[in-house]
């Protein structure tokens, strides 16, 4: 490219200095922006997973106090339905495994025996989150789940930009027609607004979430929830 600006002519190579150090700083500036995506992702999804321990964590008091394992069963159930999660654990005042609960898929990883030294943290794609169970400000357990979120980083990115960025559109539309073709229900994550919803809606998508839809909220507060749309998947 310097042989080429130097071969040039006089008229020419004003331009070509121009534009040369420009078509250099274009990848820079794309890492750049995927940098800030992929932070602002991590973000959500760590406060909502975390929005996600607390309830469970609160409704895991009586459990503990009661010793009552079969009904903790029950709380942690709630992890069955988020598919990045692939484990919950409770940890009783001690320190100790009181009840945990692992995806069927999950067999290369069970609760630590100690989650000293753990902190809500990403961890290259892997997320995990402590939320202390208190009553009366007295520390009575915790709550640990531990998410992997590999197929959901780009996922959640493709829906999220799918107004503004063609490339996105099209991978939105390619993995709903492929996941369609082998017989499967498709969802869609990061539905922000009405406008992405109407839009994957064209598109077939079979199911959306984000906070478009509802973010996470206690159970006794539910039925206050109104979605912005009453045909909502």
């Amino acid at each position: 490219m310097i042989k080429c600006i130097a071969d040039s002519s006089i008229k020419r190579k004003p331009l070509l200095i121009i534009i040369f150090p420009s078509l250099l700083s274009l990848p820079v500036i794309g890492v750049f922006l995927l940098i800030l995506e992929i932070n602002e992702f991590q973000k959500n999804v760590q406060d909502n997973l975390s929005a996600v321990a607390t309830i469970i964590a609160n409704c895991s008091t009586a459990a503990l106090l009661f010793n009552d394992q079969d009904l903790e069963r029950e709380n942690l159930a709630v992890i069955n339905t988020l598919p990045e999660v692939q484990a919950a654990c409770l940890y009783d005042a001690n320190g100790k495994v009181f009840t945990e609960l692992l995806k069927v898929e999950q067999n290369i990883w069970s609760c630590p025996a100690s989650i000293a030294g753990y902190i809500t943290q990403f961890i290259d794609t892997h997320l995990f989150v402590l939320q202390p169970i208190m009553v009366d400000t007295e520390w009575h357990g915790t709550m640990f789940i531990r998410a992997n979120f590999a197929a959901t980083y780009w996922h959640g990115l493709f829906v999220k930009n799918i107004l503004k960025d063609k490339v996105n559109l099209a991978m939105v539309k390619c993995i709903n027609e492929v996941g369609h073709v082998m017989g499967k229900k498709t969802i869609a994550e990061f539905v922000e607004d009405k406008t992405i919803f109407n839009l994957l809606s064209e598109l077939g998508v079979d199911y959306v979430q984000g906070y478009g839809i509802g973010k996470p909220v206690l159970l006794s507060e539910l039925t206050l929830i109104k979605p912005f749309m009453a045909t909502s998947k």
